[in-house]
This record gives structure tokens, C-alpha cells and sequence, in this order.
């Protein structure tokens, strides 16, 4: 398993959203302002699959989509409060 550069209360501290609706746990690598991989825990009784599709659960799209936005909000924050972070295209 990949080692974690920010765990989820680490993230609480970038973002504001909390649960249920943060919906990231845990940071694996980022380059500040460029890319972040992050990971999301699923599991069988997350609020989302009791309604959407209870006979073929499936992560609706647009929380993946948010999921998505708040790996991407939580690099860019990074970068406006530590603009040294940010790397300079050669």
C-alpha cells in the first residue's frame, strides 16, 4: 500500500467539508498546483447506495466528480499559502 502524505485529519485542516460529505480519505502524493492522487474508502453502507441503484450499486458520477474537486482544492490551497511550493517550469 502507498504511504500517505496527508491523512484525513490533515486534510481537515485544508478543506472545509466534513462528513458526510468529505469525501477523501487520505492524500498519496501531490505535486502542489499540478497533480494529486488521493483515495476514497468505500464501503458497502456509505448513505449513497441504499438509493442509487439498490440492486447494482454503483458511486454516483457526481460524487466522484466532487471527490475529484476536493483533491484539487486541497493542492491548490497548498500552493496559495505556500507559494515556495510551487515548482517552476524549466
Amino acid at each position: 500500500m502507498a504511504e500517505v502524505l496527508l491523512n484525513q485529519e490533515q486534510i481537515k485542516e485544508i478543506i472545509p467539508h466534513r462528513a458526510p460529505f468529505l469525501l477523501i480519505d487520505e492524500v498519496l502524493s501531490m505535486e502542489v498546483g499540478k497533480k494529486v492522487v488521493a483515495r476514497k474508502y468505500i464501503k458497502e453502507d456509505d448513505f449513497w447506495f441504499k438509493g442509487h441503484f439498490p440492486d447494482y450499486p454503483v458511486v454516483p458520477g457526481v460524487l466522484m466528480l466532487e471527490m475529484c474537486a476536493q483533491a484539487g482544492a486541497g493542492s491548490r490551497v497548498l500552493l496559495q499559502c505556500f507559494p515556495c511550493l510551487k515548482t517552476r517550469a524549466r
